[in-house]
């Protein structure tokens, strides 16, 4: 699938907008839409104005909930794809490629999967822009690797599980898709 443009590339990347707590729940029985897609400004980067915020406990808290979400959407990539590391850092740069995120974000993903998932490979500066291409190439790779449908759903397991903790409070989860 080439990517040419951002309408394909959205589309490749589009999950169910029900999922992520978007809209109101749809039956089982109906189709995913391909058109939802909760990265509406795939490549702009833009930082919606309740992102911006001037608390000072806003950085940890967004990085304490960064870190639940990228651990969670890992853990559930190794419990059904496999432990296979040299794969999921192919996925990983292939969606690199296809978010055009910096080589940065790659080794950091890379750095973050390869090491102990406890430890503190994501640097706790990190812009919400930089939160969101990296969630973007990591929810990209697992949809490669493990279908779309499971990827989403483990991507809002992981939003609400991020918003049960003391930190959503200041920072909200959803900021990151």
């Amino acid at each position: 699938m080439a990517f040419r443009d951002g309408q394909e590339l959205r589309r490749a990347v589009a999950y169910p907008a029900h999922l992520v707590g978007m809209e109101e729940p749809i039956e089982e029985s109906q189709p995913i839409p391909a058109e939802i897609s909760a990265f509406a400004d795939f490549g702009l980067h833009s930082i919606p104005d309740s992102a911006l915020v001037a608390h000072r406990d806003a950085v940890p808290a967004a990085h304490k909930v960064f870190q639940t979400v990228m651990a969670h959407l890992a853990t559930d990539l190794f419990r059904n794809f496999g432990h296979r590391i040299a794969r999921i850092t192919l996925a990983l740069s292939e969606a690199r490629t296809q978010v055009d995120a910096g080589d940065d974000v790659l080794s950091m993903l890379i750095d973050w999967l390869d090491g102990d998932l406890h430890e503190d490979a994501i640097p706790d500066h990190l812009a919400l822009a930089e939160m969101r291409t990296a969630l973007r190439v990591f929810y990209l790779a697992s949809t490669n690797l493990v279908g779309r449908t499971a990827a989403a759903r483990t991507l809002a397991q992981a939003l609400r599980l991020a918003g049960s903790l003391r930190e959503s409070q200041v920072f909200v989860p959803r900021l990151l898709v």
